[in-house]
This record gives C-alpha cells, structure tokens and sequence, in this order.
C-alpha cells in the first residue's frame, strides 16, 4: 500500500504537482545598503537624480536623510543570534525519478551520446519535501555549512497571478555571467568538483592534484568552455573572446573546483544602448551551459524528455543584478 501511494504521488508530480512558481522575478530598486564584509562597511546607494527616472530624486533624498543612518544603526545594535535551525520531526522528500528510473535515463544518455547526438548531458532529479521553516534561518544555516562567493535569498512573500510567495535560497561558487559597465563578458564555467579532506591536509592536496589531472573531469571542462566561447562569439566582436583561465583548480571552503574563465568584448554597435547589449548577452549565454549540456539545444531537448517535461525552474537558472549602467 505505502509503494502504491509513492506511486501516485509520484505520476501527481509528473501531471504538474509540486511547486509552482514564475519563470522569471524581478525588483526594481532605486535604493538599498551595500554590506562590504571584506572592509565591514555599510554603503548607502541609490540613483542619480540626472538621470531622469521615475523616484530617482526621493531616493537620493532619502540616501541623504537620517533615516538610512538610524535604520543601520537599529541593525548593528541588535547582532544576530547564531542561526537555530529546527527541523520538523519527520522530513519526507520526494525524489522524481526512483534509483532504477534514474539508472535508465543514465543510460539513455550514454546512448545518445554514442550516437553523436550530444557530447555531454547534465542530468538532473528534483527532491521536494513539505515542511514549515523560516527561509531567513535556512539561509543563515546554508551560510554556515556552505560558505559560497555566490550566496543570496530572495523573498517574495507575494506575487502577482500565483496564490502564494515563494523563497528562493542559493550558495554557489560558479559564476554565470558578469558584465562590466564598458561592456566586457566574463563567465566562469566549473566543471569538475572533489570534496576536501579538511582533516588531513596531505590528503587535502592530493584531492586536488587529482582533480587537477583527471581526464574526466577536464574533458568535460573543455567542452562547457567550448560552448560557452560559442555563446558569447555570438553577441561580441570578434576575435575578441578570449580564455584567460582554461582549467585552473581553485579551493574553496568544502570543496576543490575545477575552474575556467572565458572573456568577450561585448558589441559596440553605436545604435545598441549598453542596457541592450547586456540583455542580448544574457539570451545568447543562458541557460548555464553547465547545467545543462553540449550542444545546448539538443542536449535541452533530450533532457527535457528524460525529465518528465518537467521545468527546472531556478534549479538551472540564475539570480542576479542587472544595473541601470549596463553592468550585470
């Protein structure tokens, strides 16, 4: 009976079940505080009012006025706890493939790659679980545990057209794309990882110059570099793509990364506004070659199948700041 209601949750999750939320959410913010860690400094920014936008003026006026001061100094005066996190006392995932399902389309992979129809896919399974939790002390744990140059949490506790908010939690060393205020394109493709050995630093070492030589890994390196640089060629002048940084290990705080840099001079088109080109970099780039496969198209489409037509939502996307300079 139990294997016969895993069943049924299980074709409810393929018919559409499970979490429902946009493709797509976006804020626009004309004032905020900028935390520097590295300096422990608060920044107070908002727009110029010459650059004639809607709230521009009242922004700066608030940046100047003694309402940011007191609210950083309330926050400073209260410092927070460390995070408790409290876990229901039974926590049930839902994994959508079961272990012999999931063996099958491995295999499936392989055969359309024998077959020359990709040459390298980036399968996926999604775990799901109810559960009552406060998005902020997950966040903070997630901090703790996986300490990550990308870490962020977004929440919406409202959205237009869906019936309920959502959170949205990350922490990752990867880098999908960064674009600078002249234009320059840089993403930060890794494939290739290996847990540290925090408790033997020999060991440690030999973890990484293993990664470092492993042919697996490098190939499949090489071929995310590879799309990428034909992404970006795309949206970019021409011979100007370049690849500072082609497999380089870089060690952060739980694992060691195989990582690469692929650079671009994005177009100078004088009739393109620099807020455009970005946006077209963007299209050309996503989703994260990484998360998905080469070539991309063909390895999306025969992802999609394998994964129950399913959306990934933000599991392959990407969270970020798009800025009114053209910068992202």
């Amino acid at each position: 009976q139990q294997q016969q209601q895993q069943q049924q949750q299980q074709q409810q999750h393929r018919e559409g079940g499970g979490i429902s939320v946009p493709d797509a959410c976006h804020l626009f913010v004309d004032r905020f505080f900028a935390y520097d860690h590295l300096l422990n400094e608060v920044f107070v920014c908002s727009l110029d009012p010459q650059e004639d936008r809607g709230g521009a003026e009242d922004s700066v006026s608030w940046a100047l006025s003694d309402e940011p001061l007191e609210l950083v100094k309330g926050l400073l005066s209260q410092p927070p706890t460390p995070p408790k996190v409290q876990p229901p006392q039974e926590v049930r995932f839902h994994v959508e493939h079961d272990p012999e399902e999931y063996k099958r389309a491995v295999e499936e992979c392989q055969e359309y790659i024998l077959r020359g129809e990709s040459y390298e896919l980036c399968l996926t399974t999604r775990f799901e679980a109810e559960a009552t939790v406060d998005p902020l002390e997950i966040f903070r744990k997630l901090r703790c545990n996986n300490p990550a140059p990308y870490s962020f949490m977004f929440d919406y506790p409202k959205v237009p057209g869906f019936e309920s908010g959502f959170a949205l939690l990350g922490s990752s060393p990867e880098r999908f794309l960064s674009i600078d205020s002249s234009g320059v394109a840089t993403s930060k493709p890794m494939k290739g990882t290996s847990r540290r050995d925090l408790n033997d630093p020999k060991r440690d070492e030999e973890i990484k110059n293993e990664l470092e030589e492993s042919e697996k890994d490098r190939a499949e390196n090489l071929m995310i570099v590879d799309l990428v640089r034909h992404d970006l060629s795309t949206v970019s002048e021409v011979s100007s793509v370049r690849c500072p940084q082609l497999m380089a290990v870089e060690t952060y705080a739980s694992v060691h990364q195989l990582v690469s840099l692929v650079r671009g001079q994005l177009s100078r088109a004088r009739q393109q506004h620099f807020g455009e080109r970005t946006i077209k970099a963007i299209q050309a780039c996503f989703p994260p070659g990484s998360m998905t496969g080469a070539p991309k198209l063909r390895s999306m489409e025969i992802l999609d199948r394998l994964e129950h037509k399913r959306p990934r939502t933000a599991f392959s996307g990407a969270a970020g700041v798009l800025s009114v300079s053209g910068s992202a």
